[in-house]
């Protein structure tokens, strides 16, 4: 199926999958840096701007928020066999991840998640290999992500099973946890001070 986009349509498309793109390549860096908090906030917004760029192809410009689970029966009238179980599981908890960005809500609670690292990095690249690999473009236009396969960027092939066989799989751990720092902290009061830059405190 082939559709013409006006150049404003077509940039604007260019850059969501772009942009879930980058978000891609930061979450699974920090993944594989053992950074777990910020890796999953940005695996949540990569798997979501490159569901919505494939609904804006099928010209679904509902309103969903970040609310990726809803997306995923808008995604399955256009494409039924294009998530896998494992995949449906991953984006719903990513979502339940997602929440943990928001340490400056009022409604804030306690709260821990225990994920499988290396599961969650290998389902990671092979949505975004699925996604990325349902859209192409003529006159010589490419996403970053086909540029970047094209020229073996280390953070892409890096612990990547979809497109590299040589994977060192000790470098993830097998499961972690993720919590809001608050857990530790909930029954105790701290004094917590601003020092402005020409009064440093000495000693």
């Amino acid at each position: 199926m082939t559709r013409v986009f006006t150049h404003e349509e077509a940039a604007r498309f260019l850059f969501l999958i772009n942009y879930g793109y980058d978000d891609y390549l930061g979450a699974r860096t920090l993944l594989n840096s053992g950074v777990y908090l910020p890796a999953l906030t940005l695996a949540h917004t990569a798997i979501e701007k490159q569901i919505k760029s494939i609904l804006y192809y099928f010209e679904d410009t509902c309103k969903y928020g970040h609310k990726t689970t809803k997306m995923i029966d808008s995604l399955k009238i256009h494409n039924d066999e294009l998530l896998s179980t494992s995949d449906i599981e991953c984006i719903i908890l990513l979502e339940k991840c997602y929440h943990f960005r928001y340490i400056d809500s009022k409604n804030i609670r306690s709260d821990k998640i225990e994920f499988p690292v290396s599961e969650v990095l290998f389902t990671l690249d092979s949505m975004t290999h699925k996604f990325q690999n349902k859209i192409h473009f003529r006159k010589s236009l490419m996403t970053k992500y086909h540029i970047d396969v094209k020229a073996n960027r280390n953070e892409l092939h890096h612990n990547n099973r979809v497109l590299n066989s040589k994977v060192d799989i000790n470098d993830v751990n097998v499961n972690s946890t993720i919590s809001y720092f608050y857990d530790a902290f909930q029954h105790a009061f701290y004094e917590i001070s601003y020092i402005p830059e020409n009064n440093p405190i000495i000693g």
